[in-house]
């Protein structure tokens, strides 16, 4: 009888030890379950917040070509300018030959990184045919594609005329307006046409929205004009350049800013 007891009371031992391990181990893989699950959800929310910003930045991207030409060993040149408020990293340049059928196809590998309201001109060693038609194709790191033909439809040719009105001298920190027009030599508007200005100064700047910056761009109206206003706050006064350009076409004028006070 003393056997038996003793043996009930071992087995009651060996219970315990099984149970309290097991509940040791359903804590731990617990424990280890938190901590997995945490560790996934912050590596999610990094990654989201990430992707998040790429997105973000991609869509604040805005790269226009400027100038598009060709060499004189018949090299294609682009001349980009980054019109948004993100830096700009160009890594691809297709040329699609849409003279052939089916089109071919070239790719220039390029690292140019463009800050905003920058401008960068890039120089392969694509072949172009003056007498062939292109689709021009420049591609970003963030994925953005930004596609031109060549040679550039410019409906008004030769015969075309950019004209600027307005004063060559400004007050100190006063909105000045200047009125850009495109007409043909015989004075008749070219309507709704893309139009891009620049100021060089140190602080000029031109009215975009309820702010202001270097730069500004748009389409003419019915009547072939589009108005800007400009303004400059040099302390000492400065000469600073105002550019147009539009279909290929550029136009420049000096304008100066009086001295605070003058």
């Amino acid at each position: 009888m003393r056997f038996i007891g003793k043996l009930k009371r071992d087995k009651r031992a060996v219970g315990s030890i099984i149970g309290a391990t097991f509940i040791f181990l359903i804590l731990t893989s617990g424990i280890f379950y938190y901590v997995l699950t945490t560790a996934l959800q912050r590596k999610y929310a990094e990654k989201a917040s990430e992707m998040e910003e790429f997105d973000w930045e991609r869509s604040r991207e805005k790269i226009i070509v400027y100038r598009l030409t060709v060499t004189e060993d018949n090299k294609l040149q682009i001349t980009l300018v980054n019109l948004g408020s993100v830096q700009v990293e160009i890594i691809w340049i297709g040329v699609f030959d849409t003279s052939t059928d089916p089109p071919t196809q070239q790719y220039y590998n390029v690292q140019v990184a463009i800050p905003p309201a920058a401008n960068q001109t890039i120089t392969t060693n694509i072949f172009i045919d003056p007498y062939k038609t292109y689709e021009i194709q420049i591609i970003t790191a963030r994925g953005n594609i930004i596609e031109y033909n060549y040679p550039i439809p410019e409906p008004w040719g030769s015969r075309a005329y950019i004209t600027i009105e307005g004063p060559d001298t400004i007050n100190y920190n006063q909105w000045t307006t200047y009125t850009i027009r495109v007409t043909s030599v015989t004075g008749d508007p070219f309507p709704y046409v893309f139009v891009y200005c620049y100021v060089s100064g140190s602080t000029a700047k031109i009215k975009v929205g309820w702010g202001s910056s270097t730069f500004s761009y748009g389409l003419t109206d019915s009547n072939g004009e589009r108005t800007i206003q400009i303004k400059s706050k040099t302390r000492n006064g400065e000469y600073f350049m105002l550019y147009v350009s539009s279909g290929g076409f550029l136009l420049q004028k000096i304008i100066y800013q009086k001295p605070k006070g003058g």
